[in-house]
């Protein structure tokens, strides 16, 4: 899994998700997302490409649910927009495109995590 960030605009954090994203990136200690942010970042709105994403496990999964809830405890926003069809599947089987704020592309994205419709 490799997370980059694509640009730092003050109000909106844009970052991007790639590769495969599995329990051999993000345990059991490891949380990219937290190394980047730190603890304050968890307030902000970011928005997350998944455009880039090959594959999601169980623990993909799990890892961004943990973090979907951070932001919501620090009052901020993940949105999470451009997400590939055989990941937007899985979400869609375990009814997380309920819980997620998603999106289907980054200008979408970022009128969602600033308070507008997608």
């Amino acid at each position: 899994m490799e997370l980059t960030m694509a640009s730092d605009e003050g109000q909106v954090l844009r970052l991007r998700l790639a590769g495969r994203v599995t329990q051999d990136d993000l345990w059991p200690f490891s949380d990219p997302l937290h190394d980047m942010l730190g603890e304050q970042g968890y307030a902000r709105q970011i928005v997350v490409s998944l455009a880039d994403v090959e594959f999601i496990d169980s623990s993909g999964i799990s890892w961004l649910l943990v973090r979907h809830k951070r932001f919501r405890q620090a009052e901020g926003r993940m949105v999470l927009h451009s997400v590939p069809p055989a990941v937007s599947e899985v979400l869609q089987m375990l009814r997380l495109d309920l819980v997620f704020h998603l999106a289907k592309d980054e200008a979408a994205a970022l009128r969602l995590a600033t308070g507008g419709t997608p």
